[in-house]
């Protein structure tokens, strides 16, 4: 069993909050009570307990600094101290701290953070999930190295006149689409070579001729088909002066008529003047006899 005689530790209370003495100076005492020297431990306690009753309110005291404040003094007996600007109830998905304009105290996050919990009785800070809204529209945007959006601007998709054509270049109401403008038929033209690359891209023309052209089912005109080619439909029928308005075939047809008829001619003379001259000689002009017999 500890010595009750002995003083008790210099953090010992010598009264509680009631005002009685604390349980180690009540034994201390109790014990000074059976002691011989009493008497002296008595006057040696009191000019202790005087010297510190002299000294107590400059002695010790409990000071607060920075966010921590404190209110009463010792020698009240009872000090508080809390954090600045504290409330007895803390507000949900909040921190302590002091934000832009330096106040101390509980700050409640937006609704773009969550908490998560962790499943051993803590929780985490996150951001909350966003509902995709299927709206927007092309941007331009900048990025810095912690990949924090730092500058954007619209980035439209537009055409060029005449050439190609764009709808919806913003993609704010569906995806855009890009095509060829529709190009007016002016007219004219030339005959032109033209290549083109694996894309389809003219890369290279020139005048074209004939030469360059297929035949097809469309022949060329040459001298040696026209020498080749058959007078099919040519008629015989009229026997007449040739004019500027008649064709090949045209032509050719009166021709034939004028010698066809030409010829009937000059047989029945030939036929008349022999039949007429029978058996009579008839002189050249070389000077030659020749005498028709039949």
């Amino acid at each position: 069993m500890a010595d009750s005689t002995t003083l008790p530790g210099q953090r010992a209370a010598l009264v509680d909050r009631n005002g009685v003495a604390s349980p180690e100076f009540y034994r201390f005492f109790r014990g000074l009570s059976a002691t011989a020297g009493l008497p002296a431990s008595v006057n040696d306690l009191t000019a202790r307990v005087t010297a510190l009753e002299g000294v107590h309110g400059n002695v010790g005291n409990v000071v607060g600094k920075q966010s921590i404040t404190s209110y009463g003094v010792l020698s009240s007996g009872v000090v508080t101290i809390n954090l600045s600007g504290d409330v007895d109830t803390v507000p949900a998905m909040s921190s302590y701290g002091a934000l832009a304009d330096g106040v101390r105290g509980w700050h409640t996050y937006s609704a773009n953070f969550a908490t998560l919990t962790n499943g051993d009785g803590t929780h985490s800070l996150d951001l909350s999930d966003l509902a995709n809204s299927g709206a927007g529209a092309l941007l331009a945007t900048t990025f810095d190295a912690k990949g924090r959006k730092t500058g954007s601007r619209a980035a439209t998709i537009t055409g060029t006149a005449g050439r190609i054509t764009v709808a919806n270049g913003d993609a704010s109401a569906g995806l855009p689409t890009i095509d060829l403008a529709t190009v007016t038929d002016a007219g004219g033209g030339t005959l032109q070579r033209f290549v083109r690359d694996a894309w389809g891209r003219i890369t290279g023309t020139s005048a074209a001729t004939t030469s360059d052209l297929a035949e097809g089912t469309s022949l060329y005109f040459t001298a040696a088909r026209v020498l080749a080619t058959v007078l099919a439909g040519m008629s015989t029928a009229t026997s007449a002066v040739i004019t500027a308005a008649d064709t090949v075939l045209s032509a050719l047809g009166k021709l034939q008529a004028q010698i066809s008829a030409n010829k009937a001619t000059s047989d029945a003379i030939q036929a008349s003047f022999l039949t007429t001259i029978a058996g009579t000689p008839i002189v050249t002009q070389t000077g030659d006899f020749i005498t028709v017999t039949n």
